[in-house]
This record gives structure tokens, sequence and C-alpha cells, in this order.
């Protein structure tokens, strides 16, 4: 407000004609002055009369870019932790859902990396940059553990998996990774001018959805023998046209080579220096703040309701006959959909932020519903009425899931803009947001196998038994959870409304 005043007090000595064309630009930056007050005031000096919204993103089309692939490559190792390697292990051993869970413990780091991240705002090399000393050498150390892991993990898999130290390699890998993303959300927050900072959660979304999408899905469809030799090969194979070793190792590799490229990438911007102890002091000032407390229980609570759904549909799926290359055939058909959903939430999320989320989890609710009754009724899902009917619940689900997901992510870019440790308050805001999509999963699939039990076999009438899958159960645990899990989401919501829409008048921190 206080750059304005001398304009104001020019306009004031100005002639009548002067008065007239200078209210026009008057209203332009009351326009541009509520847009600053929403999402903070950056370090960028850029024209504040931009001729449209294609003269205001063609500056930062490059640095749109690089985030992009930033976090393309974080989807990578996320995908293959939270997609892949369960499936696989899955169908190879049959594992259970308690052992499954186990591995979800590997991304854990992006769920605690707020206890390290003052580090990542308060050490840095002037002379290397305060994002980049951090994102290009754990860069070089992601794509190392990602190559020399890549043939352990295949031949784990293939032969007896030892999840313990595979979920001890993957952690790592993931620690790299979490902290890597810590400086680039800060780096975010000043690499984009001020106009299209508010753009930062989309590029986000756009770009750890493709990369998860490409270790997940397509990785699957590609890996399977059945997929390529029905639509890829004339004559069939025994084996996938794409192993986990060579796409581990090629990922590796491109991590690598795309550290080496940062290095030519200049950071100007350096924000507010503060020692290691005053990073820690400020960011627990924020967290204990009383106009934040319920917006941690907000994000560390939201995603309960759909655990079991993310995380188990999938598997019934499988286990009603949906093949692995069908799953990896709908992977082509939802991920234009996915980007095409991330800036449609983009622009919604530009007046209420909230609203969008609303919408999103009322979606996601008759989605879940939906989801129970499409496994409990069908027995073959590659009939075209079937195929049809996953189709249709991807789409709606990814719509709502980003949705959810933008409001959320405009909300933290509104909150943490204007603090001297912008990457660290993004980070607090992303951990709890994480940390509420990962700390249900192990306990969910854990009460699933214990609410699923087998029909007594024999005449001594023994104990039933818990069992991986739910399609001989007398009491399938997955219907259990899941009906539960609706009814429970359904109250959150209805109870916390109000109380939710009152997050969007919070001032930033």
């Amino acid at each position: 407000m206080e750059k304005n005043e001398p304009r104001s007090r020019h306009r004031s000595n100005s002639s009548q004609k002067q008065q007239e064309e200078s209210s026009i630009y008057e209203l332009k930056d009351l326009e541009e002055l509520q847009d600053d007050d929403y999402f903070g005031t950056f370090k960028h000096d850029h024209h504040r009369h931009d001729s449209g919204p294609a003269s205001q993103l063609l500056p930062d089309l490059p640095n749109f870019f690089l985030l992009f692939l930033l976090y393309f490559l974080q989807g990578i190792p996320v995908g293959l932790i939270s997609g892949s390697l369960p499936i696989l292990l899955q169908q190879s051993h049959k594992v259970s859902y308690t052992e499954l869970g186990l591995l979800s413990f590997a991304t854990y780091p992006f769920s605690f990396k707020l206890l390290w991240s003052p580090l990542v705002d308060s050490i840095f090399c002037r002379s290397f940059g305060q994002r980049r000393t951090w994102i290009i050498p754990f860069q070089f150390i992601s794509g190392l553990i990602i190559y020399f892991s890549a043939d352990y993990i295949e031949n784990s898999i293939n032969t007896e998996p030892c999840l313990i130290t595979m979920t001890i390699i993957l952690t790592t890998l993931m620690f790299m990774i979490a902290t890597e993303d810590i400086a680039v959300d800060g780096w975010a927050l000043t690499l984009l001018s001020e106009k299209n900072a508010k753009l930062g959660p989309t590029v986000q979304t756009i770009g750890q959805t493709c990369g998860y999408f490409l270790a997940y899905t397509l990785f699957l469809a590609f890996n399977s023998a059945d997929f390529c030799n029905a639509y890829l090969r004339s004559e069939p194979l025994p084996d996938g046209l794409l192993s986990l070793s060579l796409f581990m190792k090629f990922w590796g590799i491109f991590f690598v080579l795309f550290g080496l490229l940062l290095l030519f990438k200049s950071e100007n911007t350096v924000r507010v220096e503060l020692t290691v102890k005053e990073a820690y002091t400020t960011l627990w000032k924020i967290a204990k703040a009383p106009q934040i407390r319920f917006l941690i229980f907000f994000l560390f609570s939201r995603k309960l309701f759909f655990s079991v759904f993310e995380n188990m549909t999938h598997f019934k799926l499988l286990e009603k006959g949906l093949k692995k290359e069908t799953m990896g055939l709908l992977a082509l058909i939802a991920f234009p959909c996915e980007v095409i959903f991330s800036l449609i939430t983009g622009k919604m999320t530009t007046t209420r932020i909230l609203v969008p989320f609303e919408i999103g989890f009322m979606i996601r609710l008759v989605v879940c519903v939906l989801e129970l009754l499409l496994v409990y009724f069908s027995d073959g899902l590659d009939s075209i009425l079937g195929f049809g009917s996953v189709i249709a619940l991807v789409i709606i689900s990814s719509f709502a899931t980003n949705l959810m997901r933008g409001s959320s992510g405009a909300l933290f870019v509104r909150l943490s803009s204007k603090t001297s440790i912008g990457g660290s308050v993004m980070t607090l805001l992303n951990t709890l947001s994480n940390l509420g999509y990962s700390w249900p999963i192990f306990f969910i699939m854990s009460l699933v196998d214990f609410s699923t039990t087998k029909p007594c076999v024999g005449a001594s009438g023994s104990d039933a038994s818990v069992g991986v899958s739910g399609s001989d159960a007398s009491v399938d645990g997955y219907y259990v959870v899941g009906v539960s899990s609706v009814v429970l989401g359904i109250c959150w919501f209805f109870f916390l409304r109000c109380r939710i829409r009152q997050l969007e008048k919070l001032a930033p921190l």
C-alpha cells in the first residue's frame, strides 16, 4: 500500500485529463493490491500494468519449466514406492496388507521433514545460492541411490523380498527427496514473479502428478507382458518391454544429469538470513499460534477417511479380475485429465480458496461409496460396462482430489508468502498435509487384515484366520473399514464445515 501513496499525490496535482486517465490505472492498481494482500509480497519488481495473462506468464516460462521438472522428478520415487512396488510385491508373493503397510514407512520423511526444514532455510553457501546449496547435492545423491539399488530391488521382488532392507533403502531415498523438496518449495516463493506466484501450487501438482503416473501406472503397463503382447507386439513374449531395474537406472542417470544442469542456473534472490536457532524459534512461534491450531487439525485429519480407498481399492480391483495391463491403460486415459483438472483448480482458487475443497471433499465421499459398490457387485471388470465404470470413477476421483489438493496449496502460498522463512512455513504446512495422508496407511491396512476373516475349515471348528485376499473371506475388512470411513467423513465435514470456511480469513503468517 505504501508504494502507491506517491503515485496518488502525483495524481492529485495533475490536470483534469491526467486525472481521468489515471483513474483507469487506479482501478487496475486496486485489483493488483487486493491480489498482493491475498498472496503476499515478494522481492521481485515487475511492471504493474501488463496487457494480459499471456504477457504475465511469458517472462516466467523458463522458471515454470524448471519448477515442473523439479517436482516431476520428486513424483517418480513416490510413484514407485506408493504404487508400483506394492503391486509387484503383492502379485509376486501375496504378501499381507500389514506387510505392504510396512513399505509405506518409506514415505514418512515427507511427513517429518519439518524437523530439519529450518536447517535448509538458514544454512547455505551464499555464493552458491540459498536453495541450490541443498537441491543440487541431494539431486546427485538421490540419483545414485536410485541407480545402484535398482538391481537389488528387482531381484528382491523376483525372489524372496526382505521388506525391512528394502524399506531402509527407500526411506533413505525419500529423505533425500524430502530435503530437496523443502528447498524447492522455498525457491518457488521467489523464483516466480509476484503475479505468477499463486500458480506455484498448480505447477507442483502437475509436476508431481506427471512423475507419479509415469512411475506407477505407465511403468506397470510397459512392465506387464500381457499389456505389451496385447497392444504393442505382433508376437507374444514372456516379459514386458520395461524392467524395473532398467527403469530405475535410467531415471537415476537423469537425476544426476539434471543436477549438473542446475549448476548453470543462477539464483539471485536471498531472503532474510536467520541463524538456525532463530529459524527454529520463528517456526515454533508460528506453529503454536492460536489462529492455526484448527488448521493443524484440519490438515492432519482431512485425508483419513479416504485412506482405505486410495491405498487398497486397486488391490481389490485386481482381485476382482482387473488385469495389471488394463490398469496401465487407465493411466493413459486419466493422465491428461489430471493435468486439465490441475489447471481448472488453479483458476478456481483465485477467489474463494476453500470452496473447491468443500466441493471436492463431498464428491470424493460419493466416489468412495461407488467404489465400495463396484468392488462388491462386480465379478468381472474386463467387460465394457465394468471397464467403463472404473474409468468414470478414476476420472471423477481425480477431479475431486485435485480440487482438494489445489485448494490447500493456494492456502499454503497465501499463509507463507510474507515470512522470512517462507520455505520452512511451506514445509510446515506441507508436512502436516503429507502426514495426514501417510500416518493412517499402516494402521488402516492392519485394521483391514484384522477385521477380515475366512470361513472355518474342517470339522474341528478352528478359529477363522486372517488372510490377504478378501475374495474368499466370510467378512472382508475392506468393506467394514470402508463403510466406517465414509460415515465418519460425512460427520467430520458437516460438524466442521463452518470452521473450515473460517480458515480463508487467516492472515499471512
